[in-house]
């Protein structure tokens, strides 16, 4: 399909399900009774672009859409096969399940499950209720999930301002989190670890690189690093329950010590391990 702009009656949510080998991938979701997908090629000079464009295929059966761009039978970075660039404009609370060998996904608006799979691209979502991303190389950046999700990259970093639970995994590259409640575990191989407000259960782990939690406001926090600094802050109005242990380093516990639970509104649990570096408990 190449050309004008595919346009649908959708006054519902659909689903989408997306295959593509080489492009650009742009969604988005609003208030709207209609999907419109437009497809072009992403060099217009490029016979194999064009090609790919224009045997890519569009069907919508009932809520369900589906987009099918070919794929080469084998990769070489002289022969792509044809990249194609994708927009998909749909109704909001629709869901994504997207695959591809090397492609950028961008999706705006409030979507409720997205699910992309890609070897070399980034991807950003802005809101969903559940994500499973993963990418070989290339960062993950989200705004907000509200359900599960589980994060794999393995070079690049990850980035999320709101997340509910779930399972992210990176193994070279940072992962930073803002608001993070629920259960979630982050398994880092290398790379720094941030989380600026906890309330729930944490895990995180890292091989090489410093975890630091802003505000552990309430719940626990499991942190390990094998070379790294670790360092918690609590709030007022926070009990800490702390246990710290360094091999080759020191624990600078900056609180008020007492003997028996304080009365406060909010209680917090710290196990923090380092082999090799600084742990330090302070009032954020």
């Amino acid at each position: 399909m190449s050309g004008p702009a595919r346009t649908f009656a959708t006054p519902g949510p659909v689903s989408v399900l997306l295959e593509l080998a080489v492009g650009d991938v742009t969604i988005v979701a609003g208030q709207r009774d209609d999907t419109v997908v437009d497809l072009v090629p992403t060099d217009e000079t490029s016979s194999l672009d064009r090609r790919a464009a224009e045997q890519t295929r569009v069907d919508l059966l009932g809520d369900q859409l589906r987009i099918k761009v070919p794929k080469w039978r084998q990769y070489s970075p002289f022969d792509n096969g044809g990249s194609v660039d994708v927009r998909i404009e749909l109704p909001e609370h629709s869901s994504i399940t997207g695959e591809a060998t090397s492609a950028t996904f961008r999706a705006t608006g409030p979507l409720s499950d997205v699910r992309i799979r890609t070897g070399v691209g980034s991807i950003r979502v802005s809101t969903t209720v559940e994500a499973h991303l993963r990418t070989s190389t290339g960062e993950i950046t989200i705004g907000s999930i509200s359900g599960p999700a589980n994060l794999t990259t393995g070079l690049g970093p990850i980035r999320v301002e709101k997340l509910s639970g779930g399972v992210v995994r990176n193994s070279s590259g940072d992962c930073s989190i803002g608001e993070l409640s629920g259960v979630v575990q982050v398994n880092v191989a290398k790379g720094d670890i941030v989380v600026r407000s906890v309330r729930g259960e944490l895990t995180a782990r890292t091989a090489a690189g410093t975890i630091r939690i802003e505000q552990l406001v309430e719940g626990t926090a499991r942190l390990d690093t094998a070379v790294g600094d670790v360092e918690v802050g609590l709030p007022d109005g926070t009990a800490a329950e702390l246990d710290a242990v360094t091999r080759l380093g020191s624990v600078r516990n900056l609180l008020t010590l007492s003997a028996r639970r304080p009365e406060a509104t909010r209680v917090a649990t710290v196990r923090a391990r380092t082999s090799l570096g600084t742990i330090t408990v302070r009032r954020s």
